[in-house]
């Protein structure tokens, strides 16, 4: 399960202000973009286990977190947002965004933005780490940030031996364009 999956629960007896919530649960939490699992559990004795007096009632990563009395809108997202917390909300976000941000995150560091010029101005490939000699950091160090590099698209080959890696041109042609997009 991902650190950020959240699992929502509506204890329901099937009447109609229990359909009713369920709906809003689920019609809420894809208006929030929240990545969570909603279901509805109609067994008695699973309703029973949480303790709760009434249903509908909500249950978000097996807390109760609402027993009783219909919510309305407002409410339902306002529990849910506090139960779930602002770090499980998905910012609306575009994917030319995220890639953005990944590539400024991996180049925020002077030494992988050092790595990633020392590559660059070797044309072709890097088939040794003595390029990176003056940087005086230990060869298991400039390897994790290649890693890091190749994580993020901007290189790609191989740092196990015989160690071949480039600039990863067709990433790097699109790091070239939304950056220039975002710069407009």
């Amino acid at each position: 399960m991902p650190l950020n999956y959240i699992n929502i629960s509506v204890l329901s007896n099937n009447c109609p202000k229990c359909q009713a919530l369920e709906k809003m649960v689920k019609q809420t939490v894809t208006n929030l973009n929240i990545n969570a699992n909603v279901e509805i559990i109609n067994d008695l004795e699973k309703i029973k286990s949480y303790g709760v007096a009434h249903t509908p009632s909500i249950v978000i990563n097996n807390n109760v977190v609402f027993d009783g009395e219909m919510l309305s809108s407002t409410e339902l997202k306002n529990v849910i947002i506090k139960y779930c917390g602002v770090n499980f909300i998905k910012p609306f976000i575009s994917s030319h965004q995220e890639q953005i941000a990944i590539y400024c995150k991996v180049l925020s560091d002077p030494i992988n933005v050092f790595i990633v010029e020392k590559i660059s101005n070797s044309k072709l490939c890097c088939s040794s780490l003595e390029i990176f000699n003056n940087l005086q950091l230990p060869q298991s160090e400039i390897i994790e940030r290649i890693k890091e590099l190749k994580c993020a698209g901007l290189l790609t080959g191989s740092i196990e031996p015989p160690i071949k890696f480039f600039i990863h041109k067709i990433n790097w042609g699109i790091a070239k364009i939304l950056f220039t997009n975002l710069f407009k």
